[in-house]
Formats: C-alpha cells, structure tokens, sequence
C-alpha cells in the first residue's frame, strides 16, 4: 500500500494505491465536489480484496496542493497523467460519486478503449441545471449555486457538466446507483432525480439503473454494501 504525493508539471496530487493482484481490474475513484479520498473510507477494508485501487484528491482538497479553479476537462487530463505517471495499465472500473460521476464520464468518452465498466453513485446529470434545479425552492438553487468555492466557479461547473458527451454508447458495463432517501427532495423532484439517472443508465448497451431506498445522497456511507454489491457486480461481468 502506498499513500503519498505525485508531483505533476503544474501540482502537486495526494493519493492513495493499493497494489492488487495484476490479475484482477484496477479501479479508479472520483470523489464528489470538495470532497477528499477519506469520502471512501467506509468502503475501503471491503474492496481491498477487489484488485488495484487508485483514490486521490482532487487540486484544492484533502491533501492536494492548491491551484487555479479548473474546469471537469482539466481535471480528467490531469487524471490521466496521473495514471500514466504512476505506470497503471488500463483497462480501468471508474467509480465517480456525485461530480465526480461527471468526471468519469468524460474520462470514457475520451479514452474509451482504457475503461471496462462504470460506477455512478448518485452522480450529477448532464441536465441538471437546465432540468431539474429549476423545480426546486429558490433557497435550494441559491444553496446549491453558493457552494462552489473550492474546486471551480459554478459557471465552470455549469459548462463542464453540459459538455458531458451523451452522443457516445458504451459497450462496456455500467451500474447507476441513485438515492431515494433525499429528505430535501420533494416527491416530484425525487421522481425527476431517477428519470434523468435512467437515462444516464441508457447510454450504455449494457446499463442498470438501481434505486437505492434507504439512502441520501453518500450511498457508499449510508448503505456501502450497495456499492460494494455494485463493484463486485462490475468485476463479475468485466472478467
């Protein structure tokens, strides 16, 4: 196991790898906005066994050297020189949670051939701001709007969440994973969540949609064995 700083040419990223049998996938996590690889923990003991995993933080999180506010495009290719520089051999299970299902989603269309299945938990939609914030309170939209500080301006997150490529069809798995246990979703809004999570399902020959009932928004800290079950799904149907 290894936890320690990658210097790249323009920052300095903290990650986490835990070298599995070269036999089995390798995955790689995304965490959600502002979040840091801790967000994992809860997980972490339960998939060890799984194969080689990457967890990192993101610049302006957990221990990552702070930078310029970037936007998903950015952040994917810095990914990807991290990979490259730590010499992982694709092809990769991306796991992203919330933002970070953007992320990997991007990172698929862009290097399709390194990518053999997909995990999203409760990950945010393409269409999220042009679909569904607009059915929410005003205290919501000015909430949700409010918190990007850390990692880009709500402008770049806007733009990077729309240039999601949904022209592209995967044939590799993917699980979508999303919460039923929103206390601050009304029950239109909750039914709006899982249409657009379905559609995100749809994109691949392959995709499953799974609503998870008892749980908010951090599935793999309310109920991980969903996750876990999700992972361990991948495995089966990637070998």
């Amino acid at each position: 196991m290894s936890f320690d700083f990658m210097t790249l040419p323009e920052t300095t990223l903290h990650y986490r790898l835990l070298l599995g049998d070269p036999a089995q996938p390798t995955f790689i996590f995304e965490n959600g906005y502002g979040q840091d690889l801790s967000t994992w923990h809860p997980i972490l003991d339960q998939i060890e066994a799984l194969g080689t995993i990457l967890m990192y933080d993101r610049t302006n999180t957990g221990g990552s050297k702070p930078h310029d506010s970037e936007t998903s495009q950015q952040s994917v290719n810095r990914l990807h020189r991290l990979i490259c520089t730590l010499s992982l051999k694709p092809p990769f299970i991306l796991v992203g949670h919330s933002y970070g299902g953007t992320l990997i989603r991007q990172f698929a269309s862009q290097y399709p051939n390194e990518v053999s299945g997909l995990l999203l938990i409760d990950a945010t939609p393409e269409s999220y701001i042009q679909r569904f914030l607009p059915v929410m309170p005003k205290s919501f939209q000015s909430k949700y709007q409010n918190q990007f500080t850390l990692e880009c301006s709500y402008v770049d997150f806007k733009e990077s969440i729309e240039s999601t490529n949904t022209d592209v069809t995967y044939a590799f798995p993917l699980i979508v994973l999303s919460a039923d246990k929103k206390e601050h979703y009304f029950r239109e809004a909750q039914l709006l969540w899982h249409e657009l999570q379905r559609k995100t399902a749809r994109q691949s020959l392959r995709g499953s949609f799974i609503s998870v009932s008892d749980s908010g928004h951090f599935i793999h800290h309310d109920v991980p064995d969903k996750v876990i079950h999700a992972l361990q799904s991948l495995v089966s149907e990637c070998s």
